[in-house]
């Protein structure tokens, strides 16, 4: 009588193992599309959450907030009363790098505690605002952005800790119109509008092409320099211009064009260029940042009536610069998006 076998050939073994990694090979980029779909819903809600805040503000103060409390030394405006001198190097100044939407907006994010924080009749810059700056908060997280999250961990180093101009970034910006950060006319382009700008907010009533047809929030990858020009890109909290997209450039444009310096190559965090403007100081206004993610094939962005989707990196650049502004009058169907 035949002994009964009681375990595998080693044909057989080689057979299980070669089907194990056929399976292996074939689940796991649908289980990596699964997650990075889950992270971009992610993303999507917070960008909902981000618009819900923006209409309670309206609600609240009958306009969206300010995009940047002041505009700046050339804009040739006197001191205004906030202004009151401080501790820090610019304090006292009318500066560009003054407060941006996201203080106002956070009594609407469930951030009261880092709002009462502020102290609004001082510079952003003040050193008493400094608790308010370092605010981490995991709203303005992208899931896709993993660089990100590590720096708002509680150990994060460099930039968060200065006390004058060290501020938490972030993954979303608000929709600065058609042209540049000064909201000027940029070559035969002129500016048409946007539902955010300097020292004041904007109200309903002035989005003339329709809630529905402008853009009001979308999403940024931040560089992760610590230096003080390391890049601006994702510095959400202070009025550099990396608070801002334009929609003259499409979404995951190629380049940014910048003032004051551009990350090193290391700290790009999958930005693919940075075009820093000549005489920097002076072309602060010049300005172009695009709307950018790490999501495969696009951004997240919402519309002024809250609604929000995906829009491919591919859109049409005159429809896209089309949703930019808030009183260009142009016709826009849904099969444009």
């Amino acid at each position: 009588m035949l002994a009964k076998r009681l375990a595998f050939t080693l044909v057989e073994l080689l057979v299980v193992i070669a089907i194990i990694g056929i399976l292996v090979a074939l689940l796991l980029p649908a289980v990596q599309s699964a997650r990075a779909s889950a992270r971009r819903i992610g993303c999507l809600n917070n960008v909902k959450q981000l618009s819900l805040a923006m209409h309670n503000h309206a609600s609240a103060h009958n306009a969206f907030p300010f995009g940047a409390r002041t505009k700046g030394l050339s804009s040739g405006l006197s001191n205004p009363p906030h202004m009151k001198g401080g501790n820090c190097p610019v304090a006292g100044l009318n500066w560009v790098d003054d407060m941006t939407w996201v203080a106002p907006t956070m009594p609407y994010i469930e951030e009261s505690n880092y709002h009462d924080l502020i102290h609004f009749d001082l510079h952003w810059g003040d050193i008493s605002n400094t608790r308010a700056r370092h605010a981490r908060m995991d709203l303005f997280a992208c899931p896709e952005d993993t660089g990100l999250r590590d720096l708002l961990s509680p150990d994060a180093p460099g930039w968060i800790e200065d006390p004058c101009f060290g501020s938490t970034r972030g993954n979303y910006v608000v929709n600065w119109g058609n042209t540049n950060y000064g909201q000027t006319a940029r070559g035969r382009t002129p500016f048409l509008g946007a539902p955010f700008t300097f020292e004041k907010g904007v109200p309903f009533g002035k989005i003339e092409d329709g809630t529905s047809s402008t853009l009001m929030v979308s999403e940024c990858i931040m560089s992760i320099g610590f230096g003080f020009g390391s890049g601006h890109q994702g510095l959400i909290m202070m009025s550099k211009g990396g608070q801002t997209f334009s929609g003259k450039i499409t979404p995951n444009f190629s380049t940014d064009l910048v003032t004051r310096g551009c990350p090193e190559p290391h700290e790009l965090n999958g930005i693919p260029d940075c075009t820093l403007l000549a005489n920097g100081w002076s072309q602060v206004f010049a300005q172009i940042y695009a709307a950018r993610s790490k999501h495969v094939g696009g951004v997240n962005a919402s519309h002024c009536d809250g609604s929000a989707r995906f829009y491919s990196e591919s859109i049409d650049a005159f429809v896209w610069e089309a949703l930019s502004s808030s009183k260009g009058g142009e016709t826009i169907g849904d099969t444009d998006r």
